[in-house]
This record gives C-alpha cells, sequence and structure tokens, in this order.
C-alpha cells in the first residue's frame, strides 16, 4: 500500500523510500522478490522434548457414582512427569510448559451436566496467582459438551507450580467425565511452534 509524500514521491506504509539515504530514491516492481529466511523460526529447531515434537497432553478421569459436582486440583507439572517416559520429562529448570486446549467428553452424554476447567499459576516470582477459565461447558441433547467460551486466542504460559482445577458435574449417576489438557513444551525462551 503506498500513498504520495512531498514532492510526488510515495511511501510505503511502515517506511518511507529513500532509506537509506545512498543508492536508489524508490522502489523497482519489476524485478522479482528476493527471498528472506525466517530466522524465527530457526529457534524451535531442538526445542522440544521427547518424540512428539514437544507436544503433550494430560488426562484425567472423574467417576460421577452420584449426581453432583467433583473438584480436583492437579498439579500439571508433577502429573505430566508421571504419566512420561524418561526422556521426555520436563524439567522446570531446562524447559516452559504452554497451554495449547483443553477438552471434555463423557461415557454418557445424557448424564453429563457440565464442566469448567480452569488454570492457576504465579505469573512472577513473588506474584499473587492469577486464574483464567480455559474451558466451559454445559450438556446440550444428543451432544455431551458444547464450549461455552471460544478456542484459546493465544497459548497460555504454565510456570512450574501451575494447577489445573477440573470440575464436572453429573446430572444423574453413573457417568465417568473425561477431561483432557493439551500442551506443547519447549526448552526455556522458546516458544510454540507457530506461535513466536
Amino acid at each position: 500500500m503506498t500513498s504520495p509524500i512531498g514532492n510526488g514521491a510515495l511511501r510505503y506504509v511502515g517506511g518511507v523510500l529513500g532509506v537509506p539515504s545512498v543508492g536508489p530514491q524508490f522502489i523497482s516492481f519489476d524485478v522479482p522478490p528476493a527471498l528472506v529466511f525466517g530466522t524465527e523460526r530457526l529457534a524451535e529447531r531442538g526445542a522440544a522434548p521427547g518424540q512428539s515434537l514437544g507436544y503433550m497432553a494430560l488426562f484425567r478421569t472423574d467417576a460421577h457414582a452420584a449426581a453432583g459436582a467433583l473438584d480436583v486440583q492437579t498439579n500439571i507439572w508433577s502429573a505430566l512427569n508421571a504419566s512420561l517416559a524418561e526422556g521426555s520429562r520436563v524439567d522446570p529448570g531446562t524447559h516452559g510448559l504452554w497451554i495449547h486446549r483443553s477438552c471434555v467428553s463423557a461415557s454418557v452424554d445424557a448424564n453429563f451436566a457440565s464442566a469448567n476447567h480452569a488454570l492457576v499459576r504465579t505469573l512472577l516470582p513473588g506474584g499473587s496467582n492469577s486464574r483464567d477459565i480455559i474451558f466451559s461447558a454445559t450438556a446440550v441433547t444428543n451432544f455431551s459438551a458444547v464450549p461455552l467460551l471460544p478456542p484459546l486466542p493465544q497459548w497460555l504460559y504454565a510456570p512450574n507450580g501451575s494447577l489445573w482445577i477440573t470440575q464436572s458435574t453429573a446430572q444423574v449417576a453413573a457417568v465417568d467425565i473425561f477431561h483432557q489438557l493439551f500442551m506443547w513444551a519447549g526448552v526455556l525462551g522458546s516458544t510454540p511452534p507457530g506461535a513466536a
């Protein structure tokens, strides 16, 4: 997009033609574009632990023997490492952990009432905890969970000690409600693929 400046020259939004002050004072559109290597993607190479390119998942099941709610707090780092093989574990001194999304399903759709997930994390050393709602759903006919919140607008950083709060409610007895949390881990200072 161009716009006129001063003596009839053109300016690209975000940059004035003629910078630097030596060389041509215009842009030629009749030459092919030059390919540029995106170095920001290079930072992702080798950043992730394990054999799944850093993508990881955490699962938990609420077995409802009666109608009502169950609330559970899970330390994400401890639970994740307990479920991973030796070479895939995340180390808080080496890795960062990012939340991508969470979801819920039920063994009997008609018995499912609702579910909520929250991420509780300390954002800064000595800082107060923040609670981010990352999933909320209620029952509808013939489908167990329809999210009330939009998909996560961005990755959420989950420092060591972060808690995954899961809450589920059964309308009647005899239903298992399955919670899933999907994440990415990489070396400290890196970000999930596509998020840089």
